[in-house]
């Protein structure tokens, strides 16, 4: 058997782009038409030009820790505070706060409520974003494990802040573990 090539009719020859278009839409567009949105397209573009580059060639700088959330303590008349000041852009997750004494009881934080917010790590979360002052008053245990701490570990004992908390561009810092040494309780 041979094959016979195929003849193709004149309505079966493929056509020029530009005939394909007047075919299907006659009124082809105004030349000024087309201008004026190349123009407004132009001028678009041009605006959020200066948006991208931001976005995607400024490098972002995430602050350091101490930084970003920075942490102080003070005693005062069997009272011991707790400051963070947490920068704009930042926020300390609520439920990672832990206040240890060192023989290793844990004692509870009057922590504010804080904002609910959905986060890509830990889920629904309590976030603290504003600064962030606790006041604690030095019951009888704590008092007592203050002066155990002072007689076993001598200026080195006293207590264990940790806490955690990220920048809001996505970047979460590990927990972060601070002393609160007897020897600073004249502080």
């Amino acid at each position: 058997m041979s094959r016979r090539p195929m003849r193709r009719s004149i309505s079966q020859t493929p056509m020029r782009l530009s005939e394909r278009t007047k075919q299907k839409n006659p009124s082809t567009p105004r030349p000024r038409r087309s201008a004026e949105r190349a123009r407004s397209f132009c001028l678009k573009l041009k605006g959020l030009w200066p948006r991208a580059t931001r976005l995607f060639f400024e490098p972002i700088t995430i602050l350091p820790v101490d930084e970003a959330f920075p942490f102080d303590f003070w005693w005062q008349e069997g009272r011991l505070g707790l400051r963070w000041q947490v920068k704009d852009g930042y926020y300390l997750y609520r439920d990672r706060f832990l206040l240890t004494a060192s023989d290793g009881e844990s004692i509870s934080l009057p922590l504010p409520e804080g904002r609910l917010e959905r986060d890509p790590y830990f889920g629904d979360v309590y976030v603290l974003e504003a600064p962030i002052d606790l006041e604690l008053a030095l019951g009888k245990p704590i008092e007592q494990s203050y002066l155990q701490a002072q007689e076993r570990l001598g200026p080195s004992g006293g207590f264990e802040v940790t806490y955690q908390g990220c920048a809001k561009q996505g970047y979460c810092y590990p927990p972060q573990k601070r002393l609160i040494s007897v020897a600073d309780r004249s502080r």
